[in-house]
């Protein structure tokens, strides 16, 4: 399937720099924790039990047809599959990769709503993901959200500084794939060398 051509609902434009104030404002409320010193993020714990913090509810079913989760900021609720759910269980990477990307939607995506931005589904305009640009893509907002939540800032800073901010050691500490622990170490990498 060539997701470029998928329809998403056109969202505000935002920099890495603001999606990552977005993704430390999101840990202050729910797992102020990860912020302090290096650990996975209790992506399990925040979906069970701290989504009412934003204002989300959230639901274990099969109304997400072949997807990881779909996140209604309209109706404030987010909804994963049973299969997605007991990956998390299980500390599955892309499962919490996939939770956290939800998240994204609703601390995001979700202030978007309450300002009027999705207010209903007659007034969502919708783009093809090919004729966005990527920091308007709000799959791609998400994503690099995801990232930034699951291997703060904060802490991937305490890593370079030790010398310790490398690929295996990222996947090590914050549970995540080898794909989400380069792009993050790659991005922060040249951030931190400036």
């Amino acid at each position: 399937m060539d997701f470029s051509l998928i329809a998403v609902p056109v969202v505000r434009g935002m920099s890495h720099a603001q999606i990552e104030k977005e993704a430390t404002e999101f840990l202050r409320l729910v797992a102020p924790e990860c912020l302090v010193a290096p650990r996975p993020t209790p992506m399990l714990e925040i979906f069970e039990n701290r989504m009412h913090l934003l204002g989300f509810r959230v639901v274990v079913g099969k109304n997400v047809k072949g997807l990881g989760g779909v996140t209604d900021v309209t109706n404030r609720f987010i909804e994963i599959p049973l299969a997605t759910y007991n990956q998390l269980e299980k500390g599955v990477p892309r499962a919490r990769f996939t939770m956290a990307h939800e998240c994204g939607h609703a601390q995001i995506h979700g202030k978007q709503a309450q300002m009027g931005t999705f207010a209903s589904s007659e007034n969502v305009q919708f783009a093809r993901r090919s004729e966005l640009r990527p920091f308007e893509d709000p799959e791609w907002q998400a994503d690099t959200f995801a990232g930034a939540v699951l291997m703060p800032w904060q802490t991937m800073r305490i890593l370079y500084e030790r010398g310790e901010m490398n690929v295996q050691t990222v996947m090590s500490i914050f549970q995540v794939s080898q794909a989400a622990a380069s792009r993050r170490v790659m991005r922060l990498q040249a951030s931190f060398e400036k």
